[in-house]
This record gives structure tokens, C-alpha cells and sequence, in this order.
């Protein structure tokens, strides 16, 4: 049904599909669904339909096709039945909606833009001391997730007339697609998810005043760098999970950018060929990149403690050697704020703690 919603469907077919009788078929897709299967088509095309009205500039009969409608007169009566409002005005009060966001960072963004959501989801124990502030502030519902699985059913229960975020995988977002309308946001780039907001709610005026103040932290920070960049010296960021090391790219997205490109220090040379987010990180590896200057994050995991690989590492033969060890140039950072804590407000104090680190010693 969620494949082939745009094109006509009787009940009778689905239930030949299913290998039920017609009657047989509603009853345990009413067991299932909680409604009857046109019900529940009905509403999935409403929720397209919502995406299209939101994200396009279709015209009214172009998005009554695309979601199975002949009838574009027919497709607003039951669009209006369904939603409470016309197609026509489908966009005007997007900030009115109870809306469930998927990240904290996507959260984080509409409240800058003016627009509370219902709620987010998010993995209680990554949520940094200034998020929790923020959700209590604004009394924003936290739906605790697993960290990696993001919880549908929890989510469906809040009852969301709009999802928005990033999606775990294909099938985490076909369970969404069936509970609301969704906007899919790129979460990895804080800038782009700024701009994507900002057209969304009309907000683009705020939304380029926004990036123009993260350009301007961002050229500050780097005019304090300026004597360490220009001395060429090596910064590494070392992560210890509680199975091995991993050390950031030079050539992601998030804070791997903000380090190597827009305040321009420089990686150890070594390190240079990882094109991931984190790559491998074995100790030999650490050896030859030997930073002068290293951040080294403790990985916060759900069910898992990674204090054993960090008393491995300090324990290792070529640890005491390293110079930034023997420089006293080692930085331990939080997860919570560095992988998932970097966005508009958050990059302040990301430069803030980065700048007090690297001139410490200068």
C-alpha cells in the first residue's frame, strides 16, 4: 500500500494481495493499524500530499495526481476533512503544528527560527547540560530513544502532524511515513539544516542573519589561531571507544569542518589519507601522527565504557612520547558537545573551548 498509494486501490485487491478474505483483511488490519485499510490509505496520501504542499510549488491538480487522486475538487474535500485546513492553506501556519523533531540539533534550529516542537527525540544520556535546559525551558516532551534506533512507536503515540529530521535507515523512515507528513533534513551540516528550516518556515531573513553571525564567531576564532597557524603546527582529534580508536577526518562534515576548514588547522600529515567522519586509529598510527596538539574524546555509549581502551592508551609504550604528551597539549573533550552538541549556539562554545585550549600554550 505504502509503494503503490498513488494509484487506485480497492479493498478487495489488497485483500486478494494479503491472501484474505475482504472482510478477514480489515479486521487484522484494524488489529494492526488501529483503522480500516482505505482509512489508513487515505490518510498516508494525505501525508504526501502535506510534503508536496510544503516542499513544492506544484499546482493543486499536479499533487492531487501524484497521490492517487482523479478529482482534484474530490482531493480537497477529503484533504480538508482529513487535515482541518485546506490544501491552499496547508502552508500558511506551519509553526502551529505539533511537530516531533528527530534530533536535538533540528530542535535546536527551530526554536532559533520561533517554532516550539511537541517534542524530539534523543538519546537521554547524549543531551548536553544546555539542551536539557532548553527542553525544560521551552517544556518540550523528550521521547528517550536508544542510542542508533530511533523509537516509531513512541513517536506515533505523541501524535505529530509534521516529523522532521534526519532518518537511521530506509525502513525507520517508511514506519515514519505511515505516522505523518515528514521533512527529511540533513543533520551533519549544521548550515545547510539552517537553510532548509529557513525556507521551510519562511524564515529566510533570519536564516542568512544566523549564518552570517556563525561566519563572524567563526573569523574570530580564527584571528585568535592566527600565531598557531601560522607556525603550521598539528592538531588531532583521537576518539577512544570502548572497542578501539578512531581519529576525525580531515574532510567530513560537523566538527571535522569546523576544525581543518573553516579555522584552517592543519592534520597531521599521517592522518591525511582517512576520508571518513572517524577512521581507524591504530597506536602505531597515533605514533606516526605524534599532533602537537591533541583533543582525545572518551566515546559516551549506551551500555558500554570505554575506561579500559583509555587506560590501554595511556599505558602504551609510545604515549609518553608523543609530543603533545610531553607538552602538556593533551585535551579531553565531552562527546555530548562536540559530536552531538555542535550547531548554532552550540559552535560558540565549541570555538570557545577550541581557541582556550590551542593558546593556552602558545
Amino acid at each position: 500500500m505504502q509503494e503503490h498509494y498513488n494509484e487506485a486501490l480497492t479493498r478487495k485487491q489488497l485483500a486478494q494481495i494479503a491472501g484474505l478474505s475482504p472482510w478477514h483483511y480489515s479486521r487484522k488490519f484494524n488489529e494492526y493499524r488501529g483503522m480500516p485499510p482505505l482509512e489508513f490509505l487515505a490518510r498516508y496520501r494525505m501525508y504526501r500530499a502535506q510534503e508536496l504542499l510544503l516542499l513544492t510549488s506544484a499546482t493543486m491538480q499536479h499533487i492531487a495526481w501524484q497521490v492517487g487522486f482523479e478529482d482534484v475538487h474530490y482531493f480537497s474535500r477529503r484533504f480538508k476533512q482529513l487535515t482541518g485546513v485546506s490544501p491552499r492553506n496547508c502552508g500558511l501556519h506551519p509553526t502551529s503544528r505539533r511537530i516531533v523533531a528527530l534530533t536535538p540539533l533540528c530542535a535546536d534550529m527551530l526554536i532559533r527560527f520561533g517554532t516550539i516542537p511537541h517534542a524530539v527525540a534523543a538519546t537521554p544520556l547524549l543531551l548536553t547540560e544546555r539542551q536539557l535546559r532548553q527542553l525544560e525551558e521551552h517544556r518540550i516532551k523528550l521521547l528517550p530513544s536508544p542510542q542508533f534506533h530511533l523509537d516509531t512507536e513512541l513517536i506515533a503515540r505523541t501524535q505529530p502532524d509534521l516529523i522532521i529530521g534526519a532518518f537511521i535507515t530506509e525502513e525507520v523512515r517508511m514506519r515514519l511515513r505511515a505516522i505523518a507528513p515528514i521533512i527529511s533534513v540533513d543533520h551533519s551540516d549544521a548550515e545547510l539544516l539552517i537553510q532548509q528550516l529557513a525556507a521551510l518556515f519562511d524564515k529566510e531573513a533570519e536564516g542568512r542573519s544566523l549564518l552570517a553571525q556563525m561566519q563572524r564567531e567563526r573569523e574570530a576564532a580564527r584571528s585568535k589561531l592566527s600565531p598557531l597557524l601560522q607556525s603550521r603546527a598539528t592538531v588531532m582529534a583521537l576518539r577512544v571507544e570502548p572497542f578501539g580508536y578512531r581519529y576525525l577526518g580531515g574532510y567530513a562534515k560537523g566538527i571535522s569542518e569546523l576544525l581543518y576548514r573553516n579555522l584552517g588547522l592543519s592534520l597531521p600529515e599521517p592522518l591525511k589519507a582517512g576520508e571518513a567522519w572517524f577512521n581507524p586509529c591504530s597506536l602505531e598510527l597515533l605514533t606516526q601522527a605524534n599532533p602537537d596538539y591533541l583533543f582525545v574524546e572518551k566515546r559516551v555509549m549506551e551500555h558500554f565504557d570505554a575506561e579500559a581502551k583509555m587506560n590501554e592508551l595511556k599505558q602504551s609504550p609510545g604515549w609518553q612520547r608523543l609530543k603533545a604528551v610531553r607538552l602538556n597539549r593533551v585535551f579531553y573533550v565531552d562527546t555530548r558537545q562536540w559530536v552531538e552538541g555542535y550547531g548554532a549556539d552550540g559552535q560558540k562554545m565549541l570555538l570557545d573551548q577550541i581557541v582556550a585550549a590551542l593558546t593556552a600554550s602558545v
